[in-house]
């Protein structure tokens, strides 16, 4: 299996993770955690999960231009991800530091992993683009600032 699809289903299985924590954290009306982080969190995990889905539709039916789709993606999804990563480390720092209690546990301390995991697995995204014919995405970046 292609390296850019095990880093989609990565990538749709923690915004999953993530929308599902948010999700339990106002059932459980978490007045502490209910922030504006959480609710741009939240969105930003939906839109992320469509897209993820709409990419895995685009392997699954045309495969032989896969990487395009992914790329394009890649280069115009990026600045949200990097904005999110930014938002969601701060998120679980303000939570250890207001000792937010119905945020606590094991959820949380997933959270906080994942907050330093996510720039890691999106230099990578970024990497693999650039090794793997990043002349593509290059281009395409050029076209979009003209």
């Amino acid at each position: 299996m292609d390296t850019l699809i095990l880093l989609t289903f990565a990538s749709l299985a923690i915004n999953l993770y993530i929308l599902w924590y948010s999700w339990s954290l106002e059932r459980a009306n978490c007045s502490c955690a209910i922030t504006g982080q959480h609710t741009f969190i939240k969105y930003y995990n939906i839109a992320s999960i469509a897209c993820n889905c709409i990419l895995l539709w685009f392997y699954y039916t045309h495969s032989r231009n896969y990487t395009k789709y992914e790329k394009t993606y890649l280069a115009v999804f990026l600045p949200f991800s990097v904005i999110h990563a930014w938002v969601m480390y701060k998120y679980v720092e303000e939570m250890n530091a207001t000792n937010c209690v119905c945020s606590e546990g094991v959820e949380r301390s997933i959270m906080s992993f994942l907050s330093l995991m996510i720039p890691v697995i999106y230099a990578f995204a970024v990497l693999l683009l650039f090794v793997g014919g990043g002349g593509v995405v290059v281009d395409y970046i050029r076209k979009l600032l003209r």
